[in-house]
């Protein structure tokens, strides 16, 4: 699929080879497939030199510097992106992954709750202020935000195995149970829900 995206992209460029937004939709493309990430650079950095207002170059941009392990200039970037548009969820859902991997949960938490603020039907942003919340130790608003996540789509194995978690300290089994139940229809070879699964109908 990045493949067929990035062959879209390269015919854009070609066709307009000085669009800002054919070279984003290029760079962007090649930073989702993993590879490419100098070429990715090169473009994005050029894209925005056109139009430095372009929040999908910056998060893209910022995408390759947190990839390659230049935290610093991912937060950097990250910011860049919030003076263009401080109502980007977006934008706060990835800053709180990147505070998430610096290891500054406070952070990451306050991110991904600003995120929620502006995007309240994204279940991807909900489970990922649940992973943080879990981190933290606070394991009920951790459940809560893992059910809206759950509720709001789509469905993924992480989202319930992580809410399973949520109910094995809860020792609520039966709760745990059913999420498991659900993580394995979805995948299943998840060989991580089928051990947690084992478990917990050792406790029921």
């Amino acid at each position: 699929r990045f493949q067929e995206a990035v062959g879209y992209a390269k015919a854009a460029v070609k066709l307009e080879p000085g669009s800002a937004e054919a070279m984003t939709a290029l760079g962007v493309a090649w930073v989702m497939g993993g590879e490419d990430l100098k070429k990715a650079k090169s473009v994005l950095t050029k894209s925005l030199k056109l139009n430095p207002g372009q929040n999908s170059a910056l998060m893209g941009l910022a995408g390759i510097y947190k990839q390659t392990g230049k935290n610093d200039k991912a937060l950097e970037t990250y910011q860049r992106a919030l003076t263009v548009d401080p109502r980007d969820a977006s934008v706060y859902n990835n800053l709180g992954g990147l505070y998430m991997n610096m290891k500054m949960m406070d952070k990451a938490k306050s991110s991904f709750e600003r995120a929620v603020a502006l995007n309240p039907r994204q279940g991807s942003i909900r489970l990922n202020l649940g992973i943080v919340l879990a981190n933290m130790g606070l394991v009920d608003e951790a459940g809560t935000n893992f059910e809206a996540a759950i509720k709001l789509g789509p469905p993924t194995p992480l989202a319930h195995k992580n809410l399973a978690r949520v109910r094995i300290q809860q020792k609520k089994y039966k709760l745990a149970h059913k999420n498991l139940k659900a993580a394995l229809k979805l995948d299943p070879r998840d060989k991580e829900a089928s051990g947690m699964l084992e478990h917990v109908e050792d406790e029921l």
